[in-house]
């Protein structure tokens, strides 16, 4: 998974290589990037309390920040329709479906927590 986004075959990821990645994944109209340690970063991005979930609470936050109480409402409901056992929570595996499925950018950037592209401005 490394040497996908390793761009200087250090054996590492650095922070500029781990910018590269997000930025090139976010941007990816083509679905060509490899995206499996992007998806990674994004589940654990999401998972504030390390739990190995991510809440309705921890989805709502991010929703009524981005988008206001009206969109959060919606689009909570749009993301939990995919939530498996119904307990308002999504595993590593609920968080691939929602992502695998080619819902709209919308839906997919509520899991987005953080906008790396302006800490690449640093």
């Amino acid at each position: 998974m490394i040497w996908e986004v390793d761009d200087d075959c250090d054996g590492m990821i650095d922070w500029e290589n781990f910018v590269r990645l997000y930025v090139r994944c976010r941007r990816d109209k083509t679905g060509c990037e490899p995206k499996r340690l992007f998806n990674l970063i994004e589940f654990m991005i999401n998972d504030k309390d390390g739990g190995g979930t991510i809440n309705e609470d921890e989805i709502m936050e991010v929703l009524y920040h981005r988008y206001g109480k009206e969109a959060m409402t919606r689009m909570t409901e749009e993301v939990f329709k995919h939530d498996r056992d119904g307990d308002k929570e999504l595993d590593f595996q609920d968080f691939l479906k929602i992502v695998n499925a080619g819902m709209n950018n919308q839906v997919r950037d509520l899991l987005l927590v953080h906008d790396l592209i302006a800490a690449a401005a640093w």
